[in-house]
């Protein structure tokens, strides 16, 4: 059975950069909850599905999308899995955090949380033309990855696993995080 280290972080911070960086030089899976949850959904309603969709619609609900194809992924993938998403969805309106159950069904064996300063994510998003996110100040930002961490420390807590926080871009904490979290 494979290894799953779950990898968050706000829309934006450079999670997913960093796990495909990552991914193209160690023999793991890069599985990433939004393209788990659009396949899932579009497989549903017979059309494609955007990731903006996703987010304005029934965070819940995707995210019993998501556990159920996740389900089916799982015991296929030998290589150990890099789980790549949210624990705190802005839905533009209110912040929805993912509750530990979902995460629990997961079975991750450690959480990194990748941050970045809220300026730094604030550019990102204003360069990146290819996805819709809310518009938020660098202040909002900063709340919000303080809540991320509350988030994860509580996840980490209630699951028994190890819980590391990784600054984007710092590319070797990131990697012994994983291989930390891969061995145990």
């Amino acid at each position: 059975m494979a290894k799953v280290v779950a990898v968050f972080g706000l829309s934006g911070v450079g999670k997913s950069s960093m796990i495909a960086r990552y991914a193209a030089s160690a023999n793991v899976a890069h599985v990433q909850a939004s393209q788990l949850m659009r396949d899932a959904k579009a497989a549903l309603v017979g059309k494609p599905v955007t990731s903006e969709s996703l987010r304005r619609g029934p965070t819940l609900d995707n995210q019993s999308l998501l556990t159920d194809a996740f389900a089916k992924v799982f015991p296929d993938e030998a290589r150990p899995i890099i789980f790549d998403g949210h624990c705190l969805i802005d839905a533009g309106d209110h912040l929805i955090e993912i509750p530990v159950d979902v995460i629990r069904q997961l079975r991750p064996s450690g959480i990194v949380l990748v941050y970045a300063p809220p300026d730094e994510i604030v550019s990102r998003r204003e360069n990146d033309t290819s996805r819709q996110r809310p518009v938020r100040t660098p202040c909002a930002l900063s709340t919000q990855q303080d809540r991320c961490v509350v988030i994860c420390t509580d996840y980490a807590e209630r699951l028994g696993i190890r819980f590391d926080r990784v600054r984007s871009g710092d590319e070797h904490a990131f990697a012994q995080s994983l291989r930390r979290f891969l061995s145990t």
